[in-house]
C-alpha cells in the first residue's frame, strides 16, 4: 500500500488529488504573535507547489466574507467563541466561507512544561486536532513540528527541518509586515517594508503595497485584493476590479462573494445580482449568502433559496457555514421555527459549536419553555465553563423550573467568574428572599443596584411575579420596598415596608429598620440649595483660565446639598447663558444619578459653547437644579467675555489631544496657554520634523490646495495658515474628547483636498 493511501485512510480525506487543491492558512493565534505568524507563514510558504493554491495569513483574515443582513454586513466570525477562527469550528466554517478543500487554523498556549501549539485542519470530513509541543526555548522546534504534522497528515513531501524563529532583526520585521497587512495597517507596513532589502518574503508584499497604493495591478491577485479592502482610499469600485482579478485566478468561493458584496455596497444592483447568482451555482453556502442578500434588499426568490438549501439538508450536503447563514435569515424573516431548525441542525452536525446552544435558549425564554432553555444553556456552560452569562442564565433557568438551590449555585458561578455581573446579583437577591434568608438577600441586591447605576426594572417585577406564586414569603413585600426605595419611589417603598411589618410582627431583625423607614419616607422631603459659588472651568478637566474667549467650551462646578436624610437618586440640572436682558444665549441640560443616600454632590460634567460671534462683555451664567418631587434650586454668576475666538483654548476645551508623530509625545497643553498664538508654529515644525516619512508613506495629492504635491513637499510647505484651516476644520466637525497624532491627521485632510467646513 503506498504512502499516498495509508495517509488518506488515516484522516479519511475523500477530495480528489486529481482536482484543483486550495487550502487556506489562517494566522496562527499565540501570546507571542511573531511566532503565531512564523508558523503560518512556514507552513504556507513550505507547501506552496504542492497545491494548486494556498491563501496565507497576510490574506485569510481580510478574504473572510461578510453576510448581507438589512442594511449591514455581519461577519460570520462574530458567530464563534471570543469571534476567533482559530478553534475547530472556526475551521469548519472558513473552509464553508472560503470554499477551499482544507482550512488550518490553530493556537499557541505557553503552559508551565513549555508550548503547546494545537492546530485544527478541515478537510472534507470535519476537523481533526492535531497537538505539538516545545520549550519556551525552542520555538523553531515547534515551528518544525508543526509543518511536518501538516505534511504528514496531508501526505505531503517531507519537509526540510532546523526552523529558527525570528533569527534575525529582518526576519521579525518581516513578520510584523505579514501581521500589520494582515489586521488592515497597510501604511505602517509599507513603511517597515521599505526598509527591508534582503528577506525574499519582502519584495512581493512591497510590489503589491505598491500596486494597490497607486491604483494599479500587482501580481498577487488575492493581496491586492484584501489589501484594497483596507485602503485608506477604499474604492468599491477599484476593489471590485481587484477582486475579479483574483476570481480570475481562484478557484475559491470567497472572491465571488466579495465582488457580489462590493457590487452591493456599490448600488451595482445588476452586477451583485449576478455575482450572487454564479456563487450560488457553485456552493451550497453561495445560496444562502444570496438568500440573505435577497432578503435584505427585499428582492423576490428568498423563499425558493430556503426550499433549495433545506434539500441540500436533507441529502447531507451542507455544512456549519450554510446553515448559520440559513439561521440568519430566518432571523431576519422573524421564522422562528426555520431558525429553530437551521440551530437544531447546527448542534447535530457540529455538537461543539455554542452560538446555537445560545441562541436556542434565548428563543426559548422568549417563548417561555424554560425546560428548553435550561437544556440548552446546560450544554452551553458545558462548552464554555469561564462564560459568566450562560452561568447567569442557566441560574434564571432553573429558578423558572423551580429548582432554587441549583438557580442560586449557577448565580454564585456567575458572580464568581465576574464580579460586575450585576444580572447575577439581582438572581442571588431573589433566591435568598425566597428561601427566607432576607438580610443576606438585602445584601445582594445592594450589589446589584451599586454595579447597574440604578434599578433594574426587570428586578421588581420578578419580585411581583414571585409574590404571586409565593404568597407566603414576606421578605418579598421587604425587597420590593428596598427597590422602590432605591428607586426614589419614596410612599411605594413604605408601602411595602408597612406591609411587611403587618405580616411579621415586631420579632425579626429588620422589623426595627423598616419602621423607621416608614417614617421616613412618608416625612416631606427637605429642601435642597446649590452650595457657595460656581466655580467655571476651560473644559471638564478643572483648568481655570479666566477671562473666558467666544468658541470657548466652559463647565461650571458647583455641588448641590440638602439638610435632609439624602438627596433624590435623580436630579434635574439645566444650565443657561444669558444676555443682560435674560435673553438665553446657550442652554444644555441633563439627568444626573446621586449616589445612593449621597447628602452633597458635586456637579461638574455639563459643558456650554460661548457662541463664536459672541461680543465682549459680561453675561450671566445661570444654574438650576429640579427634582421629581418638585425641590428646585438655582444660582447665578457673572461670566465676563473677552478678545475673540482663540484655537488653542477650543482644542483644550474640548479635550482635542495631539501626539507627535515620533516621541508620542503631547505637543501641547494647558502649559501654552499663556501663548496661545505660537500653536501654528509649533505644528507646522512638527509637519517639517515629519516630512522625510511623510515623503515615504504619503500618496500624491489628487485634489485641493495640494494637489500634484508629494507627501514629503506636501507636509515641507504647509504654513501656518493652512494648520489654522485644518483646526478650524477639526473644530467644525465637533470633534471632542479624543487622542490623535497630529501629522497623521493632517496629512488625511490634506489628502482630502483640505476642506475648510
Amino acid at each position: 500500500m503506498n504512502r499516498r493511501l495509508l495517509a488518506s485512510l488515516f484522516f479519511v480525506l475523500t477530495v480528489s488529488w486529481g482536482l484543483a487543491q486550495t487550502f487556506v492558512v489562517f494566522p496562527v493565534q499565540s501570546p507571542d504573535t511573531l511566532l503565531g505568524f512564523a508558523v503560518a507563514d512556514r507552513i504556507s510558504r513550505e507547501f506552496i507547489d504542492e497545491f494548486d493554491e494556498i491563501v496565507g495569513p497576510e490574506i485569510a483574515v481580510s478574504l473572510v466574507p461578510p453576510l448581507p443582513v438589512g442594511t449591514n454586513y455581519l461577519s460570520p466570525g462574530v458567530f464563534l467563541k471570543d469571534r476567533s477562527f482559530n478553534n475547530q469550528v472556526g475551521a469548519v466554517l472558513a473552509r464553508e466561507l472560503f470554499g477551499a478543500d482544507f482550512v488550518l487554523t490553530g493556537e499557541v498556549i505557553n503552559s508551565p512544561n513549555g508550548l503547546i501549539l494545537k492546530l485544527y485542519l478541515a478537510g472534507v470530513n470535519g476537523v481533526n486536532t492535531h497537538t505539538v509541543r516545545s520549550a519556551v526555548s525552542q520555538p523553531g522546534l515547534l515551528i518544525d513540528k508543526a509543518v511536518a504534522i501538516v505534511a504528514t497528515r496531508l501526505d505531503l513531501r517531507k519537509p526540510e527541518i532546523g526552523s529558527t524563529f525570528v533569527s534575525s532583526n529582518v526576519e521579525r520585521d518581516y513578520l510584523s509586515a505579514l501581521n500589520l497587512i494582515s489586521r488592515g495597517f497597510l501604511e505602517d507596513a509599507r513603511a517597515l517594508l521599505a526598509q527591508m532589502d534582503s528577506h525574499p518574503g519582502a519584495a512581493r508584499l512591497r510590489r503589491n503595497l505598491a500596486a494597490v497604493f497607486s491604483r494599479k495591478a500587482g501580481d498577487d491577485p488575492g493581496l491586492q485584493a484584501t489589501m484594497s479592502l483596507n485602503s485608506l482610499e477604499f474604492s468599491e469600485t477599484l476593489a471590485i476590479k481587484y477582486f475579479r482579478d483574483f476570481a480570475d485566478n481562484s478557484s475559491l468561493l470567497a472572491p465571488r462573494l466579495w465582488i457580489a458584496i462590493l457590487s452591493a455596497s456599490n448600488n451595482d444592483l445588476d452586477s451583485a445580482i449576478e455575482a450572487f447568482d454564479l456563487a450560488a451555482a457553485e456552493h451550497p453556502y453561495g445560496v444562502v449568502a444570496r438568500a440573505n442578500f435577497r432578503a435584505s434588499r427585499g428582492l423576490p426568490g428568498v423563499e425558493e433559496d430556503i426550499l433549495k438549501v433545506l434539500g441540500q439538508v436533507k441529502e447531507g450536503a451542507v455544512g456549519v457555514g450554510t446553515l448559520l447563514g440559513l439561521a440568519v435569515v430566518a432571523d431576519y424573516k422573524a421564522d422562528i421555527v426555520l431558525e429553530q431548525t437551521a440551530l437544531e441542525d447546527l448542534n447535530r452536525i457540529q455538537p461543539d459549536f455554542l452560538y446555537p446552544y445560545e441562541r436556542l435558549s434565548f428563543i426559548a425564554f422568549e417563548q417561555e419553555d424554560f425546560f428548553d432553555a435550561h437544556s440548552a444553556l446546560l450544554k452551553a456552560v458545558h462548552l464554555d465553563p469561564d462564560n459568566d452569562l450562560y452561568w447567569t442564565n442557566l441560574g434564571w433557568a432553573y429558578y423558572l423550573i423551580g429548582l432554587l438551590d441549583k438557580s442560586e449555585e449557577a448565580s454564585l458561578r456567575a458572580v464568581q467568574l465576574n464580579p460586575q455581573r450585576f444580572t447575577a446579583f439581582y438572581n442571588l437577591g431573589l433566591m435568598q428572599v425566597l428561601t427566607g434568608r432576607l438580610e443576606l438577600a438585602v445584601e445582594q441586591y445592594r450589589r446589584a443596584v451599586s454595579l447597574s447605576s440604578e434599578v433594574d426594572p426587570n428586578a421588581i417585577i420578578d419580585l411581583l411575579k414571585a409574590l404571586e406564586k409565593y404568597p407566603d414569603q414576606q421578605g418579598i413585600h421587604y425587597a420590593l420596598g428596598y427597590l422602590y426605595e432605591r428607586q426614589g419611589k419614596h410612599l411605594a417603598a413604605a408601602d411595602q415596608y408597612e406591609i411587611y411589618l403587618n405580616k411579621t410582627g415586631n420579632d425579626l431583625p429588620l422589623t426595627v429598620f423598616a419602621s423607621k423607614r416608614i417614617l421616613a419616607l412618608r416625612a416631606p422631603p427637605a429642601a435642597i440649595a446649590i452650595n457657595n459659588i460656581i466655580e467655571i472651568c476651560l473644559g471638564q478637566n478643572g483648568i481655570s483660565a479666566a477671562p473666558y474667549h467666544p468658541g470657548d467650551t466652559i463647565y461650571p462646578r458647583f455641588e448641590v446639598i440638602t439638610e435632609g436624610e439624602a438627596l433624590p437618586d435623580k436630579l434635574q440640572i439645566s444650565i443657561n447663558l444669558l444676555d443682560r436682558g435674560g435673553l438665553i444665549l446657550r442652554q444644555t441640560d441633563g439627568e444626573v444619578s446621586v449616589p445612593y443616600n449621597a447628602v452633597g454632590l458635586v456637579i461638574d460634567q455639563f459643558g456650554l459653547d460661548i457662541p463664536l460671534t459672541l461680543d465682549p462683555g459680561s453675561y450671566e451664567l445661570r444654574v438650576s437644579v429640579n427634582t421629581s418631587e418638585q425641590r428646585f434650586s438655582h444660582a447665578a454668576v457673572t461670566l465676563t467675555v473677552k478678545g475673540s475666538q482663540v484655537l488653542l483654548r477650543q482644542l483644550i476645551s474640548r479635550n482635542i489631544q495631539m501626539l507627535g508623530i515620533r516621541a508620542g509625545r503631547f505637543l501641547f497643553g494647558p502649559r501654552n496657554l499663556s501663548r496661545p498664538e505660537l500653536l501654528p508654529r509649533i505644528l507646522v515644525q512638527e509637519l517639517r520634523s515629519a516630512a522625510e516619512e511623510a515623503e515615504k508613506i504619503l500618496p500624491e495629492a489628487k485634489k485641493g490646495r495640494f494637489e500634484g504635491m508629494s507627501g514629503g513637499k506636501l507636509f515641507a510647505d504647509s504654513t501656518e495658515r493652512d494648520v489654522r484651516d485644518f483646526l478650524r476644520f477639526l473644530l467644525s466637525q465637533r470633534v471632542q474628547d479624543t487622542e490623535l497624532v497630529f501629522a497623521e491627521a493632517y496629512a488625511k485632510w490634506a489628502l482630502d483636498g483640505a476642506p475648510l467646513y
